[in-house]
């Protein structure tokens, strides 16, 4: 609750300044014009180049005005329950037992027992269709036992979850209500950067709340906030409580739903995340009429090309998505793909990063052929895939925690890091589905490993072109590498797989980012 104190003029005293301020003018025969009519047009004040200015804002005002008024009743508030499943209450910090006796003593009456409560959050919407079927974002009500719907006309219905897809943070929501005000979906691929753009939600629960702001940029997908993303970023405030609403262009149309801020502080920052509608469209249509998301799954696991990928692998530029692993017996690998790849064109369409290549790649049914180019070993070739189904792979990431574990094998004093064997157990513990590969033991800090991330945990299963299953193995491809060159390790963390290139020599050390499973 913000609490405004208002101080003001005594209605007297107003009076008798207002009488005090015209005899003063008349005395000294100045004339005294009156304000403007309220209907008088604002844009007549001032000089011409004031007046050229003042009618580009209320232009621009009017057109923000205009945009809010036509979207407003197709935006809806979101309240979601989550129900406590068991009341255990060992995890609430129940008192001890003298905490009881002396509440007993005190009060004559036993201490209350703690209890799980129910867990509401709140979001927004966006009516798709005007029967009563509304796009939201999928954590929005993940989970939920409760939803309740509060339209723009205050009018409240419950709703229930027709589908999700967590994939792209997107979820349908249904309510029992007909004749509503469905939003109009426009082109999310015709945004120009620096567009004009507004964002309708509930911030904080504030309702009908709108904020402006322009397209700061298009194509993030290296967010971690959805395995598929082709995110439209703006400076329009988005909080928490914007998470579904709508990201709106001056023609009225839906461009994006909001999904997520990028901040140190939890609250806007002047970075935040659209779905594009041109991904929330399809996948609205497809849950609507009772079908499954299906998306194309090549079978490989992605990741951008640093510079020293590639110069290792003698590419011009860094352009295109490095293949770090290629799954077993997937579509990737029957058409001939292998680990340290860069494709560089699908389709006839230059691959610009990993994400751009993800995207188009699950935007394709299963089962459909993709024209690859490839680039491998200084020459480039192409291949056709068919793509495998995506939901019918497991991709999980699992990460039990790291332990140290045995005696520590040799390991490379020239990168920092301590290896010894992986055991089956020693997998098991880390969550490791592999059994192939050495583990790090331990890393020195400041070392070329450390400067690259590497940690205690995890796996390397090659060096450079050399698979390595033993201590020993990985200590000789080490000794045996260019010392005036970086050494490819191929890395395994959380059951994802990437690479990493250490210079042996002192250097400044780029961090790395992971791998996207497709």
């Amino acid at each position: 609750m913000l609490s405004l104190n208002m101080t003001g003029w005594k209605p007297r005293m107003a009076i008798g300044l207002v009488l005090a301020t015209a005899l003063a003018a008349t005395s000294l025969g100045l004339q005294t014009q009156a304000p403007p009519d309220k209907g008088q047009d604002r844009a007549q004040r001032g000089g011409p180049a004031a007046r050229e200015g003042l009618r580009n804002a209320l232009a621009l005002s009017d057109a923000f005005k205009e945009v809010y008024r036509s979207v407003a009743p197709s935006v809806v508030n979101i309240r979601s329950t989550i129900n406590p499943q068991e009341t255990n209450t060992s995890q609430f910090n129940q008192p001890s037992p003298l905490d009881e006796e002396l509440f007993r003593r005190f009060f004559g009456q036993d201490l209350p027992q703690l209890q799980p409560r129910p867990r509401v959050g709140e979001g927004t919407g966006v009516i798709a269709r005007d029967d009563g079927y509304i796009i939201t974002n999928n954590h929005v009500v993940d989970g939920a036992d409760e939803i309740i719907v509060k339209l723009d006309d205050e009018r409240e219905y419950d709703g229930t979850v027709v589908g999700t897809d967590p994939e792209t943070d997107l979820a349908v929501v249904k309510i029992d209500a007909t004749g509503l005000t469905a939003a109009k979906f426009g082109d999310s691929e015709a945004l120009d950067i620096g567009e004009w753009v507004l964002a309708l939600g509930s911030p904080f629960g504030l309702q009908h709340t709108v904020t402006a702001g322009i397209v700061s940029a298009k194509g993030r997908g290296t967010l971690g906030i959805a395995d598929i993303g082709d995110f439209i970023q703006t400076d329009a405030a988005i909080n928490p409580g914007n998470s579904g609403g709508p990201l709106v262009n001056l023609y009225g149309e839906v461009v994006g739903i909001n999904s997520a801020i990028s901040t140190r502080t939890g609250t806007y920052a002047g970075v935040g995340f659209a779905i594009p509608s041109n991904i929330a469209t399809p996948v609205t249509n497809t849950i609507i009429s009772g079908g499954k998301v299906e998306r194309g799954w090549l079978g490989v696991q992605i990741g951008p090309i640093s510079r020293e990928a590639a110069d290792y692998a003698g590419y011009q530029g860094t352009q295109g998505a490095l293949v770090s692993m290629v799954v077993p017996a997937s579509p990737a690998e029957t058409a001939g793909l292998v680990d340290g790849d860069i494709i560089t064109h699908i389709n006839g369409r230059k691959v610009s990063d990993a994400s751009e290549l993800l995207n188009t790649v699950a935007s394709t049914p299963p089962g459909e052929k993709v024209n690859l180019k490839v680039y491998r070993g200084g020459q480039t070739k192409d291949t056709s895939v068919t793509l495998g189904d995506r939901s019918q792979q497991q991709l999980t990431r699992r990460s039990n925690g790291r332990q140290r574990d045995g005696d520590r094998a040799p390991g490379s004093s020239t990168l920092g890091l301590t290896v010894q064997d992986l055991t089956p157990e020693i997998a098991r513990r880390l969550g490791a589905s592999t059994r192939e590969g050495v583990v790090v033991t331990q890393v020195s800090a400041g070392s070329p490993a450390a400067r690259e991330g590497i940690e205690a945990g995890d796996i390397i299963t090659m060096v450079n072109e050399t698979k390595v299953s033993t201590a020993q193995e990985f200590s000789s491809a080490v000794r045996e590498a260019d010392p005036n060159k970086s050494i490819r390790l191929q890395m395994i963390r959380d059951d994802a797989t990437q690479f990493v290139y250490v210079k042996p020599e002192e250097s400044g050390g780029r961090s790395r980012r992971p791998s996207k499973p497709d």
